[in-house]
């Protein structure tokens, strides 16, 4: 059984979907992300390491256990 016989639950995001056009202030995400907070709204997450190989523009990406793509 190869990588593709591994079957994952499809995730549907909830939300408003921001209007590419005039993209809300914050986090691009931040409007269908249930963990998002005042500070998502605010600020735009950097990208950065938060272990080695393992890039994220979070503000809570420490404090989740979130799996990422395979």
């Amino acid at each position: 059984a190869g990588p593709r016989a591994r079957r994952r639950e499809r995730v549907r995001l909830r939300g408003d979907l921001p209007d590419p056009s005039s993209p809300p202030p914050g986090c691009p995400f931040h409007t269908r992300c249930r963990h998002a907070t005042a500070r998502c709204a605010a600020e735009v997450p950097p990208l950065r390491e938060i272990e080695p190989g393992r890039l994220a523009a979070c503000h809570h990406a420490e404090e989740l256990s979130l799996s990422g793509a395979a």
